[in-house]
């Protein structure tokens, strides 16, 4: 486990700044207005809003639902974004027609914003990035496919069905959105724009070198898999750089663009996705009528700087990291020790690392059995002299997949800085195999008190982060 707690608290690591895209909006500040309100984002789709949704009827019981991110204002921003002119041409396109990087992009500005960090950077050297996802960018890879399969079409012929256009400010997403009858085809794109977007739109770490490429950062670039812990272990192991004096700012976080038919199908036939015929009710955290999760989009960036940088710049933090870790549940890829005893060793210890135990838990929370079952029983051993008021966003944001982490972690800074806890939306009828304390509505909390963040990810990934004031 790591402490990143200094004596001279120089070194100490400080969240001076986030940017959030989820389906609440396209701004940090929309998805703690609704989380603190009790709304949810999460609702039926229609076909035309999931590609390929045809394929999706004959499968038995699914349900089209999601907590959608609006992806067109994020274009939208997308086109003013001063982080991006100096993209090449065929770049900005493939940027803005990926949602994984347009995301990116727009969380990235609001979070440098936030910091009031200017570009060029001052020393771009002492600047790093991590910054992680669990896939890359699938309606890219969607189209690739696509283009791959015209077996009657010559190899330098299949730029032309990719997608389009060339001119960027013409960009419309055509697989998120209907093209209206009476609208004329695009142009399609040429050779250069089919290479930008296999190389720069196409693999998991096109958006950590997007932030790269946008703030000319110079320090180590680093793109985290942890399935949907990556978010947390990519702020832990930025704090890490920090803490330890080879970064002054490390810009941290993940993103996922997920909402596909693929996906939908895939996790249909994993038994995790809520069946349930009301999407804003649907998911329903250790509540003993929960049956899954809904999918989500969303990306969230943090700049994460030591104390002694931010107080030369004059920065103002909103929550500072004490320490955390990760560790492996060898149970299965898709499976999780119901008895959450790997979660109770790493609850354990990180808090004997940092020396606190929190008071307020942001929990995994997917509403599957399986998890809710390994999280509370870990918890509540670990901490069953000093129970934390424990919280899930899921039934209010969706599932956001690689994106989880970071964006729950943005808005648990967000209410360190405020000094609210947010309730869990759907919460009614408590399990009694949770013994946890599990919070209902949106209540104030002491600013001195330590939170925690616990994240869950397939393939055995568990991370812990514990965070205070700044």
């Amino acid at each position: 486990m790591l402490s990143f707690c200094d004596s001279a608290r120089d070194r100490d690591v400080l969240i001076t700044g986030a940017g959030a895209i989820s389906p609440p909006g396209t701004n940090l500040q929309a998805a703690w207005s609704a989380l603190i309100s009790g709304a949810t984002a999460c609702r039926a789709l229609s076909p035309l809003e999931v590609p390929g949704a045809q394929y999706l009827s004959p499968a038995q019981g699914i349900r089209l639902n999601g907590a959608p991110v609006d992806h067109t204002e994020v274009q939208r921003r997308c086109h003013r974004l001063a982080i991006l002119q100096n993209l090449g041409k065929a770049y900005l396109s493939a940027v803005i027609r990926e949602p994984v990087l347009a995301m990116t992009a727009v969380a990235l500005d609001e979070a440098l914003r936030h910091a009031g960090l200017m570009l060029p950077l001052h020393n771009a050297q002492r600047t790093a990035v991590l910054f992680g996802g669990s896939k890359g960018g699938l309606a890219t890879a969607e189209r690739l496919m696509q283009s791959l399969m015209q077996p009657s079409q010559p190899v330098r012929e299949l730029a032309n069905v990719l997608y389009a256009p060339a001119d960027v400010e013409s960009v419309a997403m055509q697989d998120r959105l209907p093209t209206a009858d009476n609208q004329q085809p695009s142009p399609l794109l040429n050779s250069t724009d089919f290479a930008a977007a296999f190389n720069h739109a196409f693999t998991t770490d096109t958006a950590s070198r997007l932030i790269v490429e946008a703030t000319g950062a110079e320090g180590p670039n680093i793109c985290p898999v942890a399935a949907c812990a990556t978010g947390l272990v990519s702020i832990l192991q930025g704090a890490a750089l920090v803490h330890s004096g080879q970064c002054d700012v490390c810009l941290v976080g993940s993103a996922d663009a997920a909402l596909r038919s693929s996906v939908i199908a895939s996790f249909h036939r994993l038994q995790v996705l809520s069946r349930n015929t009301n999407a804003a009710d649907a998911c329903r955290p250790f509540d003993i009528d929960r049956d899954g999760f809904v999918i989500g989009d969303g990306a969230a960036v943090l700049v994460l700087e030591s104390r002694r940088h931010a107080r030369r710049r004059g920065a103002r933090a909103l929550a500072q990291i004490l320490g955390g870790g990760w560790l492996s549940d060898p149970t299965g890829i898709t499976q999780i020790d119901e008895s959450g005893t790997v979660i109770t060793e790493l609850l354990r210890r990180s808090m004997n690392t940092v020396g606190a135990s929190p008071s307020v838990l942001s929990v995994h929370g997917t509403g599957t059995e399986s998890n809710d079952l390994a999280e509370a029983r870990g918890i509540h051993r670990a901490c069953t002299s000093n129970p934390p008021t424990c919280f899930a966003v899921k039934g209010a944001l969706g599932h956001l997949l690689g994106a989880a982490g970071s964006v729950e972690m943005a808005l648990v800074a967000a209410g360190i800085a405020a000094g609210l806890h947010p309730g869990t939306r759907n919460f009614q009828n408590a399990d009694p195999r949770c013994l946890i304390p599990v919070s209902t509505e949106t209540r104030a909390v002491s600013r001195r008190d330590v939170w925690g963040k616990l994240s869950l990810g397939f393939g055995g990934h568990a991370a812990c982060g514990l965070f205070g004031p700044a």
